[in-house]
């Protein structure tokens, strides 16, 4: 299915951008696609044609997002789009800001900000219009301006490291300084009225003064 998508910008010649859940495996495709009947017309002929549809594929981790794209690189490489050798370039050079130490107070690059950036080039060069073909010349257009993408600013905006979340510190560390609530400690043996004496001849006299200040 992917060979396909990309299949057909060649016979369109129009680049787009594929989201990362389009860009499945064989192996995803053939666990999980479903096939349906599809009624079409054809020279006034009543036909039945089976279609496959391919579920998306989820990438969460660094290493899915990383073998997604490649597998984008094949098919553009299969259809004569782009050489292999570039995207891999193009891969190598996009996931090097995951590596890239952020100074003190922010973070590294997430993958999602490198998905971010990887939409943002080929949103560039469908803007630009570039020529998914082989030219005249036999240079693919892709292999150079992929990369003149890559290191324009509104990529580079996406990689930018972001600082880091601040804690809140009123609840983690409460102050010690404004109004403190106020402690009766009528429950406090030690500061409580009828815990002074003990003794049993003072019993009654304890029983009347806990009936003053427990609630009525």
């Amino acid at each position: 299915s992917l060979l396909n998508l990309v299949g057909q910008m060649w016979e369109n010649r129009q680049l787009q951008y594929l989201p990362i859940e389009k860009l499945t495996s064989r192996e995803h495709e053939v666990l999980f696609s479903k096939t349906s009947k599809q009624l079409s017309i054809d020279s006034d002929k009543l036909l039945v044609k089976e279609e496959a549809k391919v579920p998306d594929q989820s990438s969460t981790t660094e290493l899915q997002v990383l073998e997604a794209l490649r597998r984008r690189g094949i098919a553009l490489a299969f259809c004569d789009m782009m050489s292999w050798e570039a995207h891999e370039r193009y891969l190598q050079t996009l996931f090097g800001h995951l590596r890239t130490e952020a100074p003190d107070g922010y973070v590294k690059p997430s993958s999602q900000q490198v998905l971010k950036a990887d939409r943002e080039v080929f949103l560039l060069l469908i803007r630009k219009d570039i020529n998914v073909r082989r030219r005249p010349d036999d240079i693919l257009s892709l292999d150079t301006e992929i990369m003149v993408a890559l290191q324009s600013y509104e990529v580079g905006f996406h990689l930018m490291p972001l600082p880091k979340q601040k804690t809140q510190e009123a609840k983690t560390n409460p102050t010690s300084y404004g109004p403190q609530p106020r402690n009766t400690g009528w429950y406090d043996n030690k500061s409580a009225p009828y815990s002074k004496g003990g003794g049993k001849g003072k019993q009654k006299g304890k029983n009347k003064k806990m009936s003053n200040i427990l609630p009525r």
